[in-house]
């Protein structure tokens, strides 16, 4: 399997050329295509440029209003005591510069600066001995380090050693560099500092990592030719060339349209925009605008006040009205403050640094200015979506414009194109388009369940993780190889089919585009005992240490404390793989007959495969409710004809049931449900404007790829994780199971790419442990921590199911994490029917097998299935369905005379709502942090938020047959004289009544002589206030003296 695995990688960048069999692809691209791209292109680059010119119209628009506003008010929107203090601090700092010449490199700073902490420049200058100066007054340090000392002199600014640019990578130049400035530290005088350096030195000289990967063999095995099988059904149609035809004519007139809707459009914006920023000019001219000019310790940034006003949550606005003459000093690295300018301009991240000891720095500036945007760039639990590469950043952008143009302008002329933004699969002689020749993802973006890699495929596939190693995905190289295995996997029921308005897509059609790998016998066959064949042994794996992903606390700025009314509170006082197959087979002896029928073998492999469990969603676009109804009806009369001529291998000899269709409506799509060998269609009950808004909306890269009847389209983020194999992930996109969707077309061969992931930032143990997962056979056995699929998200639950499968001590290694027997499971499981998008009604095959002769279930069959289970919950226990069923009766399911369920009686379509972005695969979305599960630990939540907790107590006063709670007010005088006793103080209190509460004894005289009350207290609410100087950030922090 090893060996196999690395034959993969080696047959990846093969060229269909170099097999005979295929047709030779063409060079280039038939005209039509090329016309379209051409537009394509034209009209994106037209919209960025009509959507960059509002947003500065709207960012200039901002601008005047609060220079306006400043105008009359000259207040600051922020007069925190935060704000007050920090701009005096800066404004006094520029009243007593010192210039230091070191090493002939010249240094501004401040006396105030220098006064801070004890140091020897501090030392030399409040002494009686001689300072050296040049002529300019510079003090003298020729034999210092120049390289150095910004680093010296940020740390004596702020007393910090964890925000002074340290380096924090464990390499040997660093290490010389640290031996370096630990010299210079010593030479300074600053001792914090070089107890920190000495300690980086040591940790440095102890992290040795000797991971050496095993070699084994690359010995490559002679593959044998075997005589390919042929197909009779490579159309879809009757007439195919016609069909191709109409198309073909359709698609070039669309495309003249087109450019004409674009001209008409671009000159009426343009238009619009211009006399927009006409009158801009004129606001503008009648405002008085004065430059600020900041000299950053020599170095001078100049910007217009407006610039600063409009960031009200900072200081700036404060700081720049309360400048005498618009020059403002500040004694700060000038490197570093580049960064902040670039935001306060333009607010833009080009000059953020990817160092993380510099990209620290700025964040402790931006911290102390209170700018919140950039602080939520530089939250180290952001995903860091610019490292995806600059292309698929591109095509990210491209997509989010045109799906945010869906909402906010819907009825857009430019969005009247059906096809805008989508690109034709197959090109010259309908041959798959060289655009989808395999290449390698970014190497900026890590993968997981990498099945390419042969030591993680090693670790996946074990003796009870029951995993394949699938097949590496691979195009058709013909829409006719296309037109065959979609045949294959319908059965035919979609034959002669009008297609106007309708479209097919997601993971059904991604299976047709697929080679189908029959070579690979395991992927079919039937062997239930697959788990016992010999796989690779687990390896031992080494537990690394972990690299803190959180910024720790500040240790040198002193913290000023949040807003937030603490009155009353104290500190707490404590702290798809594929299922096993049965050994008989679900078609009689169709899996022991080696035939040369192509057909049949396609039939087989996507009826056993990992696409076994694929369902055809259909789409319906451009039509009104009263059209898509009778699409419907059209459907099922057409399926209703075509069932009648299913293949013969597809259906009971005999059978006349065959053409029955069970129908089934649920609150978002209707079920078109056949005997079982035929696939399940799913009409969603939504009416979309068009195939692109459709594709659009796709979670999963891979599976945005569609078909209309007559060509397959791919958006551009699709060909990305095709021709690459892998899945980027996208947190936009995220929902209750795209994690879990995401894992199951990784083991279809679709690695995931998780751009910023590192197994060493990992601070939950439940997913780098070696723990081996196995199911708690008895009840009361209460697992200490559990681990399980629904208690996290994002990373923590993909790494999750990665571990149970590669640590997994049993066969159900899956199911001790909550996920059942495979992923297609834990999606059901995770997203319950409320949650569930798509839900159907579970008619699984297994429940009408009473014996091995048993070959198909018909579509009756399962419908007096559903009578006899529904029998009781609507007659007997009174309850209604959620879906509506009937067996042949497409009028019932549209208009339901004698109602199951709380559904409307007719059809309803689900309306669009403006406001909010639909993930189709997802009606419920959500924006939770992708990392925050893997990178935080579970235990220290509140902690790594930087955070403490502050609780109210009440006080009770309680003996036999009597008890009284104190009041609110009462109680927290209790809870102060309390803790001052805790600290040495009186030990006695008394109480309004005059009781006295004695702490010693914890206990109340009665007044009565010898009996005395107990005294006890209960928490009564909790919160949790920001013991960091930062008051706007999200950023979590991990407090140092809490991780001791």
């Amino acid at each position: 399997m090893l060996q196999q695995a690395k034959k993969r990688k080696a047959e990846d960048y093969t060229s269909a050329a170099g097999d005979e069999t295929l047709p030779r692809r063409s060079s280039h691209d038939p005209q039509y295509i090329i016309d379209r791209e051409e537009l394509e292109k034209v009209r994106i680059d037209a919209l960025y440029k009509i959507d960059e010119e509002r947003r500065k119209n709207q960012q200039k628009r901002r601008e005047l209003e609060v220079l306006e506003k400043a105008g009359k008010d000259n207040s600051s929107s922020s007069n925190s005591a935060y704000h007050n203090n920090k701009v005096k601090e800066i404004l006094q700092s520029g009243e007593n510069i010192i210039k230091l010449m070191v090493g002939g490199k010249m240094f501004i700073t401040s006396m105030s600066t220098l006064n801070k902490r004890d140091n020897m420049i501090k030392t030399m200058l409040n002494s009686d001995f001689k300072v050296d100066t040049d002529e300019n007054g510079c003090i003298l340090l020729n034999d210092s380090n120049p390289e150095y000392f910004p680093i010296i002199l940020e740390h004596i600014r702020t007393g910090s050693t964890n925000y002074v640019g340290l380096w924090e990578n464990s390499n040997e130049e660093n290490i010389e560099k640290l031996k370096e400035l630990l010299v210079e530290s010593d030479y300074f005088g600053t001792g914090k500092l070089s107890a920190k350096i000495a300690n980086l030195i040591k940790e440095f000289n102890a992290d040795q990592n000797n991971n050496k990967p095993n070699e084994s063999n690359n010995e490559m095995v002679d593959e044998v030719v075997k005589p390919k099988p042929v197909s009779k059904k490579t159309n879809l149609d009757s007439d195919q060339d016609a069909s191709d035809e109409k198309w073909l004519e359709k698609f070039k007139q669309l495309t003249l349209q087109e450019k004409t809707v674009m001209d008409e459009f671009m000159k009426k914006t343009e238009d619009e925009i211009e006399k927009e920023r006409e009158e801009l000019r004129q606001r503008e001219a009648s405002l008085k605008k004065e430059p600020i000019t900041f000299n950053v310790r020599g170095v001078k940034f100049v910007c217009g006040i407006e610039k600063l006003l409009v960031h009200t949550e900072s200081i700036f606005p404060q700081l720049a009205l309360a400048s005498s003459n618009n020059e403002i000093f500040l004694d700060r690295d000038s490197e570093i403050f580049s960064v902040v300018f670039e935001f306060l301009e333009s607010a833009t991240f080009n000059s953020v640094p990817k160092d993380i000891s510099k990209r620290k720095l700025v964040y402790k500036e931006a911290r102390e200015f209170k700018l919140k945007g950039l602080l939520e760039f530089l939250d180290p639990l952001r995903y860091p979506i610019e490292d995806v590469g600059a292309e698929n950043l591109k095509i990210k952008k491209d997509e989010d414009f045109l799906r945010n143009l869906y909402v906010s302008e819907r009825e857009n002329p430019i969005l009247a194109d059906p096809y805008i933004h989508l690109v034709n699969v197959f090109g010259s002689e309908h041959a798959t388009r060289t655009l989808f020749d395999q290449c390698d993802p970014p190497q900026t973006v890590p993968m997981i369940f990498d099945f390419e890699n042969p030591i993680e495929a090693s670790e996946l596939i074990n003796e009870f993780s029951n995993l394949l190693l699938p097949p590496v995905p691979k195009l058709c190289s013909t829409r006719a190889e296309f037109f065959t295995q979609f045949n294959a996997l319908t059965c035919g029921i979609f034959k002669d089919m009008d297609w106007s308005n309708v479209f097919v897509a997601g993971g059904g059609i991604l299976a047709c585009m697929l080679k189908a790998d029959l070579e690979r016998e395991d992927l079919i066959e039937s062997n239930r005992n697959r788990r016992f064949r010999s796989r690779f042994s687990t390896p031992i794996s080494i537990e690394k240490p972990k690299k803190k992903i959180l910024y720790e606390e500040d240790d040198g700025s002193e913290s000023d404390q949040d807003q937030v009314d603490t009155d009353g509170y104290f500190t707490s006082s404590s702290s798809e793989e594929s299922e096993p197959v049965s050994h008989y087979s679900f078609f009689g002896n169709v899996t022991q007959e080696k035939e040369k029928d192509l057909d049949k073998q396609l039939f087989e492999y996507f009826q056993k495969s990992y696409w076994k469990n694929s369902d055809i969603d259909l789409f319906l676009y451009g039509l009104n409710e009263k059209e898509a109804e009778n699409k419907i009806v059209y459907l099922y009369n057409l399926f209703k004809k075509n069932l009648a001529d299913i293949p013969n291998y597809a259906r009971k000899t005999g059978e006349e049931s065959h053409e029955d269709i069970l129908l089934l409506r649920t609150e978002n799509a209707i079920t078109f449900k056949f005997i079982s060998s035929v696939r399940t269609v799913q009409v969603i009950l939504r009416i979309y404007k068009a195939p692109a808004e459709v594709l659009m909306g796709f979670d999963v890269n891979c599976c945005c790829v569609g078909f209309d009847g007559s060509q397959v389209y791919a958006l551009p983020r699709a060909i990305q994780a095709i021709k690459t194999r892998c899945n980027i992930v996208d947190p936009d996109r995220q929902s209750t199971t795209y994690e879990l969707r995401l894992a199951k077309y990784a083991l279809r061969g679709f690695r995931i790419g998780v751009a910023g992931f590192d197994e060493k930032r990992i601070q939950n143990d439940l997913l780098i442990t070696d723990c081996f997962y196995k199911p708690n056979r008895r009840r009361y056995v209460q697992p200490k921590t559990v681990a399980k699929l629904s208690n996290v998200t994002g990373l923590a639950k993909i790494l999750l199911l990665r571990h149970s499968y590669k640590h997994s001590k049993f066969r159900a290694g899956l199911k001790s994490i909550g996920g059942g027997k495979d992923v297609d499971s834990a999606e059901k499981m995770i997203s319950k029917s409320k949650y569930h998008d798509y839900v159907q009604v579970n008619v699984s095959r297994r429940y009408f097998f009473g014996s091995n002769e048993q070959q198909f279930v018909t579509a009756s069959q399962y419908f007096e299935h559903i009578n006899s289970r529904t029998e009781y919950l609507i007659e007997e226990a009174k309850k209604k369905l959620f879906f509506e069923y009937s067996l042949n009766n497409i009028n019932e399911i549209i208009s339901t005379t004698q109602p199951k369920s709380d559904l409307p009686l007719h059809l309803e379509w689900i309306t669009y709502d403006p406001g909010r972005q639909y993930v189709v695969g997802s009606f419920h979305p959500h924006k939770l942090n992708f990392f925050k599960d893997a990178y935080t630990h579970a235990e220290t939540e509140c902690k790594a938020q930087g955070k403490k907790k502050m609780s109210k107590y009440i006080w009770h006063i309680s003996g036999r047959g009597y008890r009284t709670t104190l009041n609110a007010e009462e109680s927290k005088k209790v809870e102060t004289a309390y803790r001052l006793y805790n600290k040495g103080g009186q030990e006695e209190y008394v109480l309004n009544n005059g009781k006295i509460i004695n702490f010693d004894t914890m206990q109340v005289p009665s007044g009565s002589g010898w009996r005395r009350y107990r005294v006890f207290r209960t928490s009564d609410s909790s919160i949790y206030v920001k013991s960091t100087s930062d008051t706007v950030t999200d950023i979590h922090e991990v407090l140092d003296v809490e991780e001791k």
